[in-house]
């Protein structure tokens, strides 16, 4: 996603020049494919926006099964 461009999503309605502040003042993060951005029990640290691609958020239950709780797409955040 281009700086200063959005898709709707939960902040579409915050203003472009705060929005592209948010973003001046925001680290990228790049994952491979499967690659965790955090685990269960990591301590809170960030907001996370989805530039492009997708992110599942899963849990293993007491068996050891992935169980998709969510998937967050380009402009959704996290």
């Amino acid at each position: 996603m281009a700086r200063g461009s959005r898709k709707k999503n939960q902040l579409s309605g915050m203003p472009s020049d705060l929005w592209n502040g948010l973003l001046a003042l925001s680290q990228q993060i790049n994952l491979e494919p499967k690659q965790p951005l955090f685990h269960a029990d990591d301590a809170g640290d960030g907001c996370y926006a989805v530039q492009t691609g997708a992110l599942k958020a899963t849990i293993n239950d007491p068996n050891g099964h992935e169980r998709m709780l969510a998937v967050f797409s380009s402009g959704m955040i996290v």
